[in-house]
Parts: C-alpha cells; structure tokens; sequence
C-alpha cells in the first residue's frame, strides 16, 4: 500500500521532525512558505494542524533541527538567518539568532543539546551557545565551498560536514583540529538543488554513513577515515538524497534520486520493504519511540508511513540493551559462545547488500528480491582496510627498456630463455 501525502507548505525546500517531551509530543513541518506547521499526536498519530507558526523569517524554511533535549527548536532560512523556538511553549528565544550573508541550508544540535551548529551557501559553519546564543567558533571550509550538511558526532568528540562539491570535512571539537577531508565522495550538487547529500552517524558514534558519489552509501567507521568500512549499493538504489538511522540504529531509511523511500535491517544487511513517490524526499523523521516515520517531499506535501519495521523484528525504537539476545545471534556460527553481537557486526559483508528480500505480490513496484543473506562469520574487532596500491617494480636488467609516456608495458629483462615484462592495469601494476 502507497504512502499519502497531504499538501502543508509551497513547493521547493522543505523539512520534517518529530518532537516530544513528557506526554507532549508534535511534527514540525518547515517550508517555503517561511511558516513551521505544528500538528498534534495522538496515540503517536497525526491528530490535527494545531498551529501555522510564524517563523520570524522573511523567507522559506529549508530546513528543522530538534534540541535532543527536546526543549527546542532551531529553523534555518533562506533569510540567511537561524531563529530557535523553545518547546513546548513555541516561543520565540530571542537570545539565539545566527545571521549568515547567504541562505542557511544546514543545522544540527550537539548530542548534549549545548551547541548548535549552523551552515549554508557561506561556505563556513558557526557553532554558538544553544542556551544564550554566544559565539562559540567559526569553522571555514577549505577549499572556499557552500555547506550541505552537518552531522554532531554523538559522542561529542567530532563535527562532520558536507559540502555541495561532495567533499566530508571531519574537525575535533575539542581541539578544533581539521581530522580529515573526504575529498568528492559525495554527489556533486548544486546550492538550489534538493539533493541533500544528508550524512548522518549512528546513534552509538561508531559509523558514518555519507552517500556515494555514485549511487548507495558509504559506511566509514569512526577513526578509521582512510578505508570504507562497507558500502550499501544494491541495484535499486541511485544516488542517496537522504540517509536515516533509525533511533536504536538497527535500521536505516534512504531516500534516493529516483524518488524511491528504501528501508533496511542494517544489522542483518536485508531491504525490508520500498516505496516509490511522486516528489524527492527533503525531510525524513523516525519517531523517537513509535514504529512510525514521517517524511515530506519537495512539493510541499507530507506523508506517515506507519508500521515501518514488520512485526517479527525489534520495534525501531527500542533500546539496544533491551533486545532479546536471540535476535542477535539469530545468525551466530556454530559451536560459536552465544554473545550480545553489535547490531552493525556483518557490515564488512557487503555483498549481501546486493540481493532484496520481496515484499509480497500485492506491491505495485514488482519490488522483488534475491537471495537470502550469507551465515554471519565470526565476529572480529578488526578494521577492515583496502590493500595498498604495489610500487612499480624497478628494471632488473641493465637491458630493459625505459618506462615512455603513453605505454602501458616495458620489458624488465630478455634473453633467449624468456621475459619478465611489466604492464600498468588501472591502479595497481602487474608483473607477466
């Protein structure tokens, strides 16, 4: 059954995001129409439109950030200014305001809800005091590039950022030193394109998952930024607008650029289910405790697809440390001791990632799947890292032949015997 979507703002950018605190909880919607739509839940449902909040900007709301304190809210704006509204009384915080001289297409809380980070056609980030608005720094993004996406390292030690040129800049927050820099791994985008290149860390810190250049998602394991730890990119999936992990990181929901929703077990490396839309996805929540998500499109128009993760698996929400045992060692080896496994153990696998289990045969899409997963292997603590390209080897005979522009072969010795030559093949050369 389709997902149904009901119109809430003006086509173009727009956002989502669950908020709850206590028995109080909303969806917030953002767009270009410079409002935030505030509807009530009931039961975790989408009771009513209780609020067209005035937003303070002058301009279209590009994009939601929700305090994980859940005490706030923060809107980002082609005003090129930050405002923050306090929850549950939607009041303006009049102490916090970013001001940028381009339009903001990027926020994000710290974990511990104390900073609140800001970025857009700029090319730099602002991190301010989330409670009084006072400056904390200014981080620039070398080479000069406009901000995509920024992602708070859930254990506070890191900042990732995205920019349109596809490029993930990773800082220290403690030291402000520059990590690394993952030149052009992402999609190349435009400023006004509504392919977000989303990053997002899993909600225990140890990956980041940024979408390829290509099509799929690469998986980087938190200090270990010279090697993909694994990549997800079955045949379905085009280029990733928007990646989300589920709040106890057991599944993902991507949205990609051919307007298709994708959910995954990222644990047992499965695609559970897909939908196909009319519009791109610009916004996805999960519901922080309920099996639901909701998503809006770039028509203006938002969606609940309720009973997201079947009945027979964990509820997305539900802690870690809460889940049966059972489910993780669903797929122990045998004679192996039972143990609790990390719910991201098989990501290494990822050729599994290339076969969909099917949907039913009622699906419009003819959503089909392959095979089943491949038997878990042991479980290791080691880092998976690609080999290192081999030097090219030198001549070994005072009668070898020099190394020309344009050849692709040389001869490292000859006699009447035989030869040894070496040939260049893509990266790696290759001795006959």
């Amino acid at each position: 059954m389709g997902l149904t979507f009901d119109f809430c703002h003006a086509a173009g950018a727009c956002d989502i995001k669950y908020i709850a605190r206590g028995e109080t909880e909303h969806l917030l919607t953002g767009g270009q129409d410079a409002t935030v739509g505030i509807r009530s839940l009931e039961n975790h449902q989408v009771k009513e439109l209780v609020k067209e909040l005035n937003s303070e900007h002058d301009d279209g709301v590009n994009v939601i950030a929700v305090s994980p304190k859940n005490d706030k809210f923060a809107t980002g704006s082609s005003d090129r200014e930050v405002r923050v509204f306090k929850y549950p009384e939607f009041a303006l915080d009049s102490d916090v305001k970013i001001r940028f001289t381009l339009p903001v297409r990027a926020l994000a809380f710290s974990a511990d809800g104390a900073a609140l980070a800001a970025g857009g056609d700029d090319s730099c980030v602002r991190v301010v005091n989330a409670s009084d608005g006072s400056h904390i720094r200014t981080i620039n993004v070398e080479p000069s590039c406009a901000v995509r996406s920024i992602a708070f390292d859930p254990t506070g030690e890191y900042l990732a950022v995205c920019t349109v040129d596809g490029t993930v800049n990773i800082w220290s927050l403690s030291t402000e030193e520059h990590i690394c820099a993952l030149k052009k791994i992402a999609p190349k985008v435009d400023v006004i394109d509504n392919l977000l290149n989303r990053i997002a860390w899993h909600p225990d810190g140890s990956l980041l998952a940024i979408p390829a250049e290509d099509k799929g998602v690469i998986l980087y394991e938190r200090d270990c930024w010279e090697a993909e730890a694994s990549r997800l990119s079955p045949p379905s999936l085009s280029k990733v607008s928007l990646f989300a992990w589920s709040p106890n990181g057991l599944y993902a929901v991507i949205a990609d650029a051919d307007m298709n929703l994708h959910l995954y077990d990222m644990k047992k490396q499965q695609a559970l289910d897909r939908h196909k839309m009319d519009c791109l996805a610009c916004g996805i929540s999960w519901h922080p405790s309920a099996n639901i998500i909701s998503i809006i499109g770039d028509e203006g128009a938002f969606a609940v697809w309720n009973d997201v993760v079947p009945d027979h698996l964990p509820p997305p929400g539900q802690p870690i440390d809460e889940i049966d045992n059972s489910y993780f060692n669903s797929e122990a080896v045998e004679d192996e001791p039972p143990r609790r496994r990390h719910p991201i153990d098989n990501l290494a696998e990822e050729d599994d990632f290339d076969s969909e289990p099917a949907r039913g045969a009622d699906d419009e899409d003819d959503f089909e799947a392959a095979a089943a997963p491949s038997p878990s292997r042991p479980f290791t603590n080691e880092r998976v890292r690609l080999p290192e390209p081999l030097e090219e080897q030198p001549p070994i005979h005072q009668g070898a032949t020099p190394l020309t522009d344009g050849a692709s072969r040389r001869f490292l010795t000859y006699n009447t015997i035989g030869s040894i030559t070496s040939r260049k093949d893509t990266e790696f050369n290759v001795l006959e």
